[in-house]
């Protein structure tokens, strides 16, 4: 048997840390517009005296920061009611890689947008960047998961606090004035997270499908054992492989006393309604 200790392979602590770049991306994102706030309403506010002639009144301005912190908020709640969806439906690596990409095609909009003069493309990014967000918080600690040991799920999933914390101490530090909190960099400042992206998405393509995943949804034996091997940084795997199996068979277990009980209740049903009638 395999101690836990030696689970902790350095191949998986690298698939942890590449994953959990993604969550330190979007949280670095989430909360990076306090900072630069009263530059981002000149903007507004300078972008509508350019197109009509007249400054924003202050409570339509104020109205507009407050919707572009809350649009997150809607593609975040449509990334989390179909991430179980998209995870099985593409796999969990490519689920996260999608997710990212969102997540990062949603950042570049925030920072170019006061290059090209449209403020609305803050609104659309946020929003884009809250689906990847949506998808990412769902589906980035389900794949950590996936490839822990019972005894190492807590941990590794705790971790990505860890990685959300520090992402909020960088933002608040380079939100400073003195650094890029100003009105020359605080598009570089919303930008940066796309810099993160790039590594996490580069460094994604070499990481493993979910063992849990090839076993469980695709019956891909083989492949899970690659999976394992590869994660485990040995051969020996099949403990892992055992208890993939243990609870593959109990969740078909499962699935068929659900069905039987279903169906018990729906001949019974039909059985009472025509006594009934």
């Amino acid at each position: 048997m395999v101690s836990p200790q030696k689970a902790w392979t350095w191949q998986f602590i690298s698939v942890l840390v590449i994953t959990y770049l993604s969550m330190s991306a979007l949280t670095y994102a989430r909360v990076c517009l306090n900072s630069p706030s009263e530059l981002i309403k000149d903007f507004m506010n300078a972008t509508n005296i350019r197109r009509h002639g007249v400054p924003l009144p202050s409570e339509k301005m104020e109205s507009l920061f407050g919707l572009l912190q809350a649009v997150i908020g809607v593609g975040a709640v449509v990334g989390a009611f179909t991430a179980s969806s998209v995870a099985d439906a593409f796999g969990r690596k490519m689920s996260i890689f999608l997710a990212s990409s969102s997540g990062a095609c949603g950042i570049l909009l925030m920072g170019i947008a006061e290059t090209v003069g449209y403020y609305e493309l803050l609104f659309l990014g946020r929003a884009i960047m809250g689906l990847g967000a949506g998808w990412v918080f769902s589906m980035a600690p389900a794949y950590v998961a996936e490839m822990c040991r019972p005894s190492m799920k807590a941990f590794a999933v705790v971790l990505n606090m860890l990685f959300q914390g520090s992402a909020m101490v960088l933002c608040q530090i380079l939100g400073y004035e003195e650094l890029m909190g100003n009105e020359e960099y605080w598009s570089l400042l919303i930008g940066l997270p796309v810099v993160i992206f790039a590594v996490h998405l580069f460094l994604l393509m070499f990481c493993p499908e979910s063992p849990r995943y090839l076993l469980m949804k695709k019956f891909d034996n083989e492949g899970a054992k690659r999976a394992l091997q590869k994660i485990r940084g040995t051969d020996d795997v099949q403990q892992d492989i055992d208890a993939l199996h243990a609870e593959l068979k109990e969740s078909s277990g499962k699935a068929q006393v659900y069905h039987g009980v279903a169906l018990y209740v729906h001949v019974r049903h039909n059985t009472i309604w025509r006594v009934v009638a």
